[in-house]
């Protein structure tokens, strides 16, 4: 997980997978189980430590060809 120096929600943070992959499909099945569990595991700190009302979770890959997740608290 990091954490910008510059906030635009408080709490926002992107979630970076070990391996690098391209996108999801190409890690393996528990790879791919790690990271999407990690995403919860990071939503439900984020949301004890904000007091948000939920996680929004985005996976995109257009501009950057690395799998990543952003996590916005709203």
């Amino acid at each position: 997980m990091a954490i910008g120096d510059h906030q635009i929600v408080p709490g926002y943070g992107l979630l970076l997978p070990e391996p690098v992959a391209s996108d999801l499909n190409q890690l393996r099945p528990s790879e791919r189980d790690q990271f999407l569990r990690d995403m919860a595991v990071v939503g439900d700190a984020l949301l004890e430590c904000t007091n948000c009302e939920r996680i929004n979770y985005e996976i995109l890959g257009n501009a950057e060809p690395a799998l990543h997740a952003h996590l916005f608290p709203r």
